[in-house]
């Protein structure tokens, strides 16, 4: 049985008030996913609805689309997922079955093709410039470089006690890859080179909607709550004032938080 408590001595989230509250794009029922650009005050948004990544400042006015309904060589099929590196945006399109590299103005700047006999569901770009990819009914984490080669597969069916049969959502750490595990209920944390680094069980009894990280701090978000996981000192907590977040971007000593009521709601970290 993991305990749960307040992270007052460790982590302190301050009262959220309206100043932490930040208007997002209109409308907003369709934005799904944010990511935080660390070379501008530029936030990105995946909107499910009209199948397109917006580009915003904090006031939520949109200065950059790309994609949309169609059938043009820019059109988004099934949009899913976003991250950010190396000065880009990159997003999963799941209905291509292909990453799409953007530039901070989102103009498309390269494809990688993904295998098209299995469904992607998330991703992410390591600090060695390669994709880490999930697929739907898939043990294991795929890595790929850019072209679309499969570089390595790591915690699939032949890895014994470290394999991850079922992976849903994954971020990248300050050491490598963390993995969720629905069905096990367990987090598993990877180094960049593959090998097994640590696990932690959470039976929280609700599905996890989006995971991020921050030093040796993993933060999970359902729909109620936000828990927080050090996997250093093996503690599992919740964080106050956190409800009503669909997705979480942690940048520098903020977490900022996609609430469909229309704001990008911000918790100020002190450590």
């Amino acid at each position: 049985m993991i305990c749960l408590s307040w992270p007052v001595d460790l982590l302190i989230a301050q009262t959220l008030d309206e100043s932490s509250r930040h208007p997002l794009p209109s409308p907003a029922d369709g934005l799904v996913a944010v990511k935080a650009a660390p070379w501008d005050d530029s936030f990105y948004y995946l909107d499910s609805h009209n199948l397109e990544i917006l580009a915003a400042d904090i006031h939520g006015t949109v200065h950059y689309r790309y994609g949309g309904w169609g059938s043009g060589v820019d059109a988004l099929d099934l949009p899913w997922a976003l991250a950010v590196a190396e000065n880009s945006i990159f997003v999963l399109d799941q209905g291509r079955n292909q990453i799409i590299r953007l530039d901070p103005r989102l103009n498309p700047v390269a494809v990688t093709p993904l295998p098209d006999d299995r469904l992607p569901i998330a991703f992410v770009r390591d600090i060695r410039q390669r994709f880490w990819v999930l697929f739907e009914h898939r043990a294991g984490l795929y890595l790929f470089d850019d072209n679309g080669t499969v570089l390595d597969v790591v915690a699939d069916e032949t890895s014994g006690a470290a394999a991850v049969y079922h992976p849903t959502l994954l971020t990248a750490t300050p050491t490598g890859i963390a993995v969720w595990d629905s069905v096990a209920e367990e987090v598993l944390g990877f180094h960049l080179s593959g090998n097994f680094h640590w696990r932690f069980p959470i039976k929280h009894g609700g599905p996890f909607l989006a995971m991020a990280s921050l030093d040796a701090s993993l933060f999970l978000v359902t729909e109620k709550e936000i828990l927080l996981l050090n996997w250093e000192d093996r503690q599992l907590r919740l964080l106050p004032h956190s409800a009503g977040f669909i997705d979480l971007e942690v940048e520098e000593t903020e977490l900022y938080g996609l609430d469909p009521g229309g704001f990008l709601r911000v918790l100020h970290l002190n450590q």
